[in-house]
């Protein structure tokens, strides 16, 4: 083989990997039937932004980097970094099981949250809407400390279902038998259709688990965007819990 031919393919390699770095993420997995749906933009009013404690040490914190939650400075869960943590679609699912695809009729996820409301010991609740060109959907992010979890609801107005944009963290792994016990990472999984709203789907690096519900819903889970890990609810209300303290290894 001349030296010509050694560098064509040399070169050609090359391109193959940045090319899979690129595109891959959108195309492993595309046979999930998880439609990708990126995070808009977060606009937050002066006053509405800040730390609020919960009780316990737990305490959680929105800003223009996102939504935070923590137990004594210790990260339990975070929304990816620099945009909206939530987007409401339209469309709806079709199939069963692992066969399911989601047809989207439209997506809108810019955020402006608006206000901050703190009403009741142990919860803090943000209103806002979601914009896109003339379509504002009313939207309400509220977070409450459970004793043994910390809740996270996310009710936006009008949508058939909500997609929650948390931070891609590193060694997110299904616990069985909601999702398939391993790392799940580069991949959209559907979640059991029996799992229930309080146990655990799966657990991320931070080493907390995380539930998705309501029950009885279209819901998955979607790795294959770099930053983000996208949860899908098909209800206009996504509820998600993590557990309010780091998890050991044998928890």
């Amino acid at each position: 083989m001349s030296w010509s031919m050694v560098a064509l393919l040399v070169s050609l390699c090359g391109a193959l990997v940045i090319g899979v770095r690129t595109y891959g993420p959108g195309l492993v997995g595309r046979d999930s039937g998880v439609q990708l749906t990126p995070p808009g933009l977060l606009q937050i009013a002066p006053g509405a932004s800040g730390l609020i404690t919960l009780g316990d040490g737990r305490a959680v914190s929105l800003d223009t980097g996102g939504l935070t939650i923590s137990d004594d400075g210790d990260t339990l869960f975070r929304t990816v970094r620099g945009g909206s943590p939530v987007t409401a679609v339209r469309g709806d699912v079709s199939g069963e099981g692992s066969d399911r695809r989601e047809d989207l009729d439209r997506a809108v996820s810019n955020l402006q949250i608006e206000r901050l409301v703190t009403t009741t010991p142990g919860e803090v609740r943000w209103t806002g809407v979601l914009v896109d060109g003339d379509e504002r959907l009313p939207t309400i992010i509220t977070v409450r400390y459970e004793d043994d979890v910390i809740a996270l609801d996310v009710h936006v107005e009008g949508a058939a279902g909500v997609v929650v944009h948390s931070a891609q963290e590193s060694a997110s792994n299904g616990l069985d038998p909601w999702l398939p016990e391993r790392d799940l990472k580069r991949r959209a999984w559907w979640v059991h259709d029996d799992a229930p709203a309080d146990d655990g789907v799966y657990r991320h690096g931070l080493s907390t688990d995380v539930t998705v519900g309501p029950a009885q819903v279209d819901r998955a889970v979607d790795l294959r965007e770099v930053g983000h890990t996208d949860i899908h609810v098909w209800a206009p209300t996504a509820e998600l819990t993590v557990t309010s303290e780091r998890q050991g290894p044998g928890a």
